[in-house]
């Protein structure tokens, strides 16, 4: 038999706690030179299987096959588990041919497969470990002795050597501690801007019917000429909170500016738009809102994260009780009788 491939590992398979049977595809000449390795992928834990009857054995099907055959498994590995199956032999030789013995070919032809499979064997190792790139100038990969790495952290010199760093054990820790209360920082800090500022996806479409789950979409392509918003009911924040109740209020002032609404692109707050809220329209699941343009910088696109938020213009006054009335004005001289006139009763 010739070895045509270099295949030594199968896998890794997911489990699902019912499938028991899985395939090897490289040939084996004895079931003990298989390995199967089964993988907790929730603790990354590796427990290596053994053949046999036991509730955690597997068997061994088609050794000597050129295109392989099947590993069995007495129990099948469960949903976030995953099997991988190798081929690793010990590094022995037991074929002793004697002077002027007879030439038995498939006898001498197994030794050679054999060599070749423990030197892709290594191979397969050598692929997982760590390298340095071929380009690299020659290089200390050494380790310094136990009794002076003990207690440090391995690392890089400035010629990019193998060395180690100082360093407690606790620091790691430590790290580990602080990296947790920065994420669990960023989670409320993004938990509080929600709660003023609602998160939508904002829709390059321009026609004014509901935008879906969660989006936002103006009347016009550009930011000045929008005269209307359509606003889905839900948000795009966790759960897809429904905020109609809240929507339907932005029309409550009495004043003809009703209020501003700010929107404002996540990651990119230089992207933004304002407009003033002249009116609203609350349709079934979505909102149609009359506005004008205010102000407006960077450009959208199409899917893009935005988060908007809503500031109420106040109502309009009362209508002020009306002025004393005013007195009469005096009336004005008699003015002189005419000549004419005045010639006409003289005679």
């Amino acid at each position: 038999m010739t070895i045509s491939s270099a295949t030594t590992r199968t896998g890794p398979y997911s489990g699902n706690g019912s499938t028991t049977v899985f395939a090897y595809t490289f040939v084996i000449y004895d079931q003990a030179d298989l390995e199967v390795v089964v993988k907790t992928t929730s603790t990354g834990a590796e427990s290596i299987r053994a053949i046999g009857t036991g509730s955690t054995n597997y068997a061994v099907s088609d050794v000597g096959t050129s295109s392989g055959g099947n590993v069995t498994m007495v129990t099948a590995p469960t949903s976030g588990e995953t099997l991988t199956i190798r081929r690793t032999q010990t590094f022995l030789q037991g074929s002793d041919f004697t002077n002027q013995g007879a030439y038995v070919g498939e006898t001498h032809e197994r030794v050679y497969d054999e060599t070749i499979q423990k030197i892709q064997q290594v191979d397969e190792e050598v692929d997982r470990s760590l390298k340095f790139p071929v380009s690299d100038a020659a290089l200390t990969a050494t380790l310094p002795a136990s009794s002076i790495r003990a207690g440090t952290y391995l690392s890089f010199d400035s010629s990019g050597n193998v060395t180690t760093s100082a360093g407690a054990a606790t620091d790691a820790t430590t790290a580990s501690t602080k990296a947790d209360e920065a994420a669990a920082s960023a989670l409320l800090a993004a938990s509080e801007v929600a709660v003023v500022a609602h998160k939508y996806t904002w829709s390059n479409s321009t026609s004014m019917a509901d935008p879906g789950t969660g989006a936002l979409r103006y009347n016009h392509g550009t930011a000045s000429s929008v005269s209307a918003i359509a606003i889905d009911d839900t948000t795009a924040d966790t759960g897809n909170p429904d905020i109609n109740a809240f929507i339907a209020t932005w029309d409550d002032s009495t004043s003809t500016v009703k209020g501003q609404l700010q929107i404002k692109k996540v990651g990119t707050p230089a992207t933004f738009a304002i407009f003033n809220i002249t009116g609203l329209t609350d349709n079934s699941g979505w909102a149609q809102i009359a506005v004008a343009h205010v102000s407006s910088s960077g450009t959208l696109s199409n899917s893009d994260e935005i988060r908007i938020s809503f500031s109420r213009t106040g109502l309009k006054g009362d209508t002020g009780s009306q002025g004393v009335q005013g007195d009469t004005g005096s009336q004005g001289a008699t003015g002189p009788v005419g000549v004419g006139l005045a010639l006409a009763l003289g005679g």
